[in-house]
């Protein structure tokens, strides 16, 4: 991913104007200890930007930088306004609609949070969902799910929810009873407020994770607190489900189905392409565009279902079990699904929450 592409990420999240100046982004974010200045993704010493800036870039008139000379790319339009700068959007093609082109040209796509949002949510709107399970007893080996044939749309895939034999409009009031008593405990006096920590994470490890830890009701309290004033700690299968329910809005179960779901809804959207240069072909995983954004996410483990699957790209991470930033990154990228469902009224529905956005992403990765 080259600075091109790290600015735009700027100017996508509002961050930076259409023209802008090296000083606009030495100031976009604080200098990091080795005295780099972070733009989108990357990092980037003065001299590095200074230098990109002018090397590939034309005008005013009819300037045009070294590195543009030499054939390495013009990605910069030099404006008369003395060192301002904008992207040379008609000669780098940086309109992520169209990938490949991207690819030929510079070797890399533009991604940002927001517009992986986007991603997924297209993804789902027009991928049908259906599972082939293992059935339980002799008679068949397997069974589709749903029995009724493929769910199309997120309305109709949040209404194919199934867990523990109970459906979407089951299973939300049993947690939306969690959410209002874990909510009522800011306000209790202890020790009551103990003991109604440890009956609701009871509760929680019952319906979502029996084999979970057995915690006290000091140790849930304390927990609690840490996810009310964002600072987590610790993180893991049982804890996300506590932490969701603690804060439904900004909160996401981040266990290993919704794990596998959305690295599978990555790999596959965003796939191998081939870069073209001097009569030579490389090839080049645009997932890990996608891991540039969110280099947290990755694999999670689990069993049952279907999983464990079989991944293309080598170089995700390996622990996104128990790591708390792993947590907060999947809280980031659900929000905003949530949000583009919302902007969009999806399927004439203009309130969706993190809880149905984590219930179709669940069973995608059952």
């Amino acid at each position: 991913m080259n600075l091109a592409n790290h600015i735009r990420i700027e100017i996508e999240n509002n961050k930076l104007r259409e023209e802008f100046s090296c000083q606009d982004l030495i100031d976009l974010h604080n200098e990091t200890e080795d005295h780099k200045f972070r733009i989108g993704n990357g990092e980037y010493t003065e001299a590095a930007i200074r230098s990109i800036l002018s090397n590939h870039s034309t005008g005013p008139g009819n300037r045009i930088g070294d590195s543009v000379k030499k054939g390495l790319g013009k990605l910069f339009i030099k404006l008369e306004q003395r060192g301002c700068y904008k992207l040379a959007y008609e000669e780098i093609e940086l309109d992520n609609q169209d990938t490949e082109k991207v690819y030929l040209i510079t070797g890399s796509v533009s991604l940002s949070s927001n517009s992986i949002a986007k991603d997924f949510v297209e993804y789902i709107r027009n991928k049908p969902f259906r599972l082939l399970l293992n059935a339980k007893g002799k008679k068949t080996k397997r069974i589709w799910f749903p029995a009724s044939g493929p769910a199309m749309g997120w309305l109709q895939r949040l209404n194919s929810y199934e867990w523990n034999s109970k459906d979407w409009v089951a299973t939300s009031a049993t947690l939306n009873s969690i959410i209002r008593a874990i909510s009522a405990i800011k306000s209790m006096p202890m020790p009551s407020a103990l003991h109604h920590s440890k009956i609701e994470y009871d509760k929680i490890r019952k319906w979502g994770n029996p084999k979970g830890a057995n915690l006290s009701g000091p140790q849930v309290h304390i927990l609690l607190n840490d996810v009310w004033s964002n600072k987590i700690k610790t993180v893991d299968s049982t804890l996300t489900k506590l932490y969701a329910l603690a804060d439904p809005d900004n909160f996401v179960m981040y266990d290993s189905r919704l794990a596998t779901a959305i690295i599978s809804i990555a790999e596959d959207i965003y796939r191998v392409r081939y870069l073209k240069k001097n009569n030579k072909t490389t090839r080049v995983d645009t997932v890990n565009e996608f891991c540039n954004v969110f280099n947290h996410l990755g694999f999670y483990g689990g069993t049952g279902g279907t999983r464990p699957r079989g991944m293309r790209y080598t170089a995700w991470p390996r622990y996104a079990y128990g790591c708390v930033n792993a947590q907060l990154e999947a809280n980031k990228l659900c929000r905003e699904i949530r949000d583009e469902l919302n902007k969009h009224k999806e399927d004439k529905k203009s309130d969706w929450t993190l809880r149905e956005v984590e219930a179709v992403l669940f069973m995608e990765g059952y």
